[in-house]
């Protein structure tokens, strides 16, 4: 771990469109900025209202998701970490 940096895994700048889901229901459309093994940066609208635990769904056939937790958040962007392995959501 390098001084001054929490994080646990090195993170690829990115900057992919996902959506989040929750209980079966679209949440929001977002961008991931940043990703890793262990959790990603991601940008999204401040009025958009999230649940601690939800689904990013990184392809648009749902075939590529992950299980997140809210960590932090900002005005326009949140930090979450990864759940578990990478899989398709079981919420929808």
């Amino acid at each position: 771990m390098v001084a001054g940096n929490r994080r646990r895994d090195r993170r690829v700048n990115l900057a992919h469109d996902a959506v989040i889901h929750a209980r079966r229901k679209l949440i929001a459309k977002c961008a991931v900025l940043d990703i890793s093994k262990s959790g990603a940066r991601i940008s999204i609208d401040q009025s958009v209202a999230l649940p601690v635990e939800f689904t990013l769904q990184m392809s648009r056939n749902g075939g590529v998701c992950r299980q997140c937790q809210l960590i932090w958040r900002t005005d326009d962007q949140i930090g979450v970490r990864f759940s578990e392995g990478i899989g398709r959501s079981l919420y929808f």
